[in-house]
């Protein structure tokens, strides 16, 4: 019988040359070549420069709680560079040329990595003990380093917590400037990647109003906080942080009515409104411009008769020119989908039920891609139809990246699956690799998937 194949750090020679430098890549240089001045973001598990893809090349489904763990994941999952040119077009054999850049870079639930200039930053599980001199892999640290792995840094050190289900970490630019803003549920600050300095903007922030990566937006960042009723004033607080600048200020909210901004497009923003007498909570929206002038309940106009998340444009001409938004609503009693066109705002319609999806995306023009735990689909909203893309495959729903042609139409989508076998491989079930790779596919849904992630061969 055939032996199966299974990760490791890479070649046994590799080993040893590099088991010194374990944590810090093995900084043999790079030739590879980024033109572009914007950050690159693809989905935060892959960047695609001009002929390399850096990549996570695995993915660790379990939670790691101590250094034996961290190291465990740290060789089943981490960050590769190859050459575009040397893909192969095969389902079962990872491409020749896999470089390991950083061991450090675990794929996990919280994994984000983009490109900026001559550096990869990515999130990583934090090894600094807490007050209790224990690891708490659950805080997460910002790190920088070169092509190859060399000149690592640390940009912030840890989060004090990270709360999955608020927290998030977006990279921006603003005019000629980079930054990077982390919120850990609590703790908000932004980070200036030219200079490495960094702004705490709220330590008690409650939500969140951000642009997603590549949006077009002005600049500013907005949040609430928690209200100190000293003198019997229900609601609460919120502010906007302008990076230009890099100060908060209060805006005009409504006493008695709790704000809580709920999602963001460019800088169309929603949130919800509750008046705290009567509990009552609608979603409203309003450019940005709006309510930095005036109270929250005049300068927005009433959106949805509850609270949604998850807010994605789409519209044939992508940020150009919206024609409605996607969101995900509860207001039936299980979580759907639900689609406005803004030319009949007053008749949302559900695009997909909670059967059909794990998790939403992106969109791109009027295409909504979605995963579930068994594949990858897409559905037009204008059209209504749904394409699968990718099928019968055992991949991580919520973790998918994704380039573009120089026409700006989707190209290719990377997930993570388990390790996947030709049909007449006589390998045995229990010697089968069951770890969890990076595919490539192409976004049309032709031809078969690509592993990238490195293999012994």
């Amino acid at each position: 019988m055939k032996k199966s194949t299974k990760i490791t750090l890479a070649a046994t020679a590799t080993i040893m040359g590099c088991c010194t430098l374990l944590l810090s890549g093995c900084g043999g240089g790079s030739d590879i070549v980024n033109s572009k001045s914007d950050i690159v973001f693809n989905g935060g598990i892959v960047s695609v420069l001009d002929n390399d893809l850096i990549f996570i090349n695995g993915y660790n489904s379990g939670d790691i709680s101590s250094m034996d763990e961290y190291n465990s994941a740290a060789q089943k999952a981490y960050m590769s560079s190859v050459k575009l040119n040397a893909l192969q077009n095969d389902a079962f054999t990872s491409p020749e040329g896999v470089k390991k850049v950083k061991d450090r870079a675990v794929g996990t639930a919280n994994l984000y990595s983009f490109v900026y200039g001559n550096d990869v930053y990515y999130v990583a599980p934090s090894q600094y003990k807490n007050s209790s001199n224990q690891h708490d892999f659950k805080r997460l640290t910002v790190y920088k380093c070169g092509f190859d792995g060399s000149g690592e840094k640390e940009i912030l050190n840890h989060t004090n917590q990270f709360n999955s289900s608020t927290g998030f970490f977006r990279a921006l630019k603003f005019g000629s400037t980079a930054y990077l803003f982390v919120f850990d549920g609590t703790e908000l600050c932004c980070i200036n990647l030219d200079n490495s300095n960094r702004t705490i903007i709220s330590s008690k922030a409650t939500s969140v109003a951000v642009p997603r990566e590549g949006e077009e937006w002005n600049g500013k960042i907005y949040y609430t906080e928690n209200k100190d009723n000293a003198y019997g004033q229900a609601g609460n607080e919120a502010f906007m942080f302008n990076v230009q600048g890099g100060a908060s200020t209060a805006l005009n909210n409504s006493q008695n009515y709790t704000v809580t901004f709920t999602g963001r497009a460019g800088d169309e923003v929603f949130y919800t409104m509750k008046y705290e007498s009567t509990k009552v909570e609608k979603t409203l929206k309003a450019h940005a411009s709006e309510f930095e002038s005036v109270a929250f309940n005049t300068a927005g106009k009433n959106f949805y008769s509850a609270a949604i998340s998850n807010v994605y444009a789409v519209g044939n001409n992508g940020m150009e020119g919206y024609q409605g938004y996607i969101f995900t609503s509860s207001l039936s009693g299980s979580a759907q989908i639900m689609y406005i066109n803004i030319s009949y705002p007053n008749a949302p319609e559900v695009l997909l039920s909670k059967d059909d999806y794990s998790n939403i995306l992106f969109t791109h023009g009027d295409n909504v891609y979605f995963s579930t735990s068994k594949g990858i689909s897409v559905k037009s909203v204008a059209g209504g139809e749904i394409k699968a893309i990718v099928e019968d495959s055992t991949i991580v729903a919520g973790k998918v990246g994704y380039d573009f042609f120089e026409s700006g139409n989707v190209k290719n989508l990377y997930y993570f699956a388990e390790r996947k076998y030709a049909e007449d491989d006589e390998t045995e079930e229990d010697e089968r690799d069951k770890n969890v790779y990076l595919y490539m596919i192409s976004a049309s849904g032709e031809g078969r998937p690509k592993l990238l992630g490195q293999t012994v061969k």
